[in-house]
């Protein structure tokens, strides 16, 4: 008989995985972040990309994710990166057969085009032969050192338009209205904390031509419209 294959996964400091976030109420379909993003003049700038970062202390910046696995027997495996509850492929990290031994790979955030993704849940899943085990994880990215020349790197929730204008619906965010405390765990799957991704973000705005620029502290309300105005030096 086949040996029960294991599976491990490490999570740097970089980023915490998300085992367990319920998901109870929809938000109202008015419900948006908007605003216009202009220079110190007061114009409008197009194509500048938004982006947001979590408030929680407990989740930290800049993401990088280990998945660390032991294979008693030669199976074929495939691990791979999905968005959230939708099946659409992120990036595909394994998918080759494989000799018994100890293996690790890192997922740098990236998806298969190369490009940095936007703060958010996604999920991973790793089939080893037959098997196949399913998670989330949580990426909270930050922006402050970006420069100029690194913004086209980076996926974004929205771009301004011609008139400096944006806007996103607010269930694309990783956080439930009712309930939105998650539980965080080691690699071994015992539960080491239980935190809350707040509904206070900061929202950035990227530019080729400028440095990154953000509004502190904004809370969303998932019954209106969240103003998010923000202006270039």
């Amino acid at each position: 008989m086949k040996k029960t294959k294991i599976l491990t996964y490490t999570l740097s400091v970089l980023i915490l995985l998300i085992v367990s976030c319920t998901d109870s109420t929809e938000p109202d379909e008015n419900a948006k972040i908007n605003g216009q993003v202009t220079n110190s003049l007061g114009e409008p700038i197009s194509d500048a990309k938004i982006m947001l970062t979590y408030y929680t202390e407990s989740i930290a910046t800049r993401p990088l994710t280990t998945f660390s696995y032991d294979l008693t027997d030669s199976l074929h495996i495939k691990l791979w990166i999905t968005y959230h509850n939708v099946s659409d492929t992120v990036k595909v990290l394994i998918d080759e057969y494989l000799e018994p031994g100890n293996y690790s790979v890192q997922w740098d955030s990236t998806n298969s085009y190369g490009l940095i993704e936007v703060s958010n849940y996604y999920d991973w899943h790793i089939k080893m032969g037959t098997n196949q085990i399913d998670d989330k994880l949580l990426l909270n990215v930050t922006y402050s050192d970006i420069t100029s020349d690194d913004v086209n790197k980076y996926e974004c929730f929205a771009m301004t338009d011609g008139n400096g204008h944006y806007d996103f619906e607010i269930d694309k965010l990783p956080f439930s209205f009712s309930d939105n405390e998650i539980e965080i765990t080691d690699e071994y799957g015992n539960v080491i904390d239980i935190v809350k991704v707040s509904r206070t973000v900061k929202i950035w705005a990227l530019h080729t031509d400028y440095d990154p620029v953000f509004i502190d502290s904004v809370y969303i309300n998932e019954n209106s419209i969240t103003e998010g105005n923000l202006s270039f030096d």
